[in-house]
């Protein structure tokens, strides 16, 4: 799910997209998740990393108060390190958290 810049508040489409994935994992016991934060290249790197954890918690957080234990999710804030674009569209595609759910093998 992507970001306004400079915010960390999810959209009414993120909280839905979540949703997916809060019941994934509540279907799956064994399942756990990793939550990858990012943002663009504006602003200083400092500002980006801590902004990146502040929505890869927003992430965790909604999907956690829905159900699944925290110890099931690994977390990250990357900041800037992945902002490939140099234009306002592309910009705005670097701005997302990535959720990857994973399951144990068999």
């Amino acid at each position: 799910m992507t970001f306004e810049p400079g915010r960390a508040e999810l959209s009414g489409p993120a909280q839905q997209t979540l949703e997916s994935t809060v019941k994934l994992l509540a279907d799956n016991a064994t399942y756990t998740a990793d939550v990858i934060g990012h943002t663009d290249d504006v602003g200083a790197a400092g500002s980006n990393v801590s902004l990146s954890w502040r929505r890869e918690e927003a992430v965790r957080r909604f999907m956690v108060e829905r159900g699944p234990a925290l110890n099931r999710f690994s977390f990250i804030g990357l900041g800037e390190d992945r902002a490939t674009a140099n234009t306002v569209a592309g910009r705005a595609q670097d701005r997302y958290v990535r959720v990857i759910v994973f399951r144990p093998a068999d």
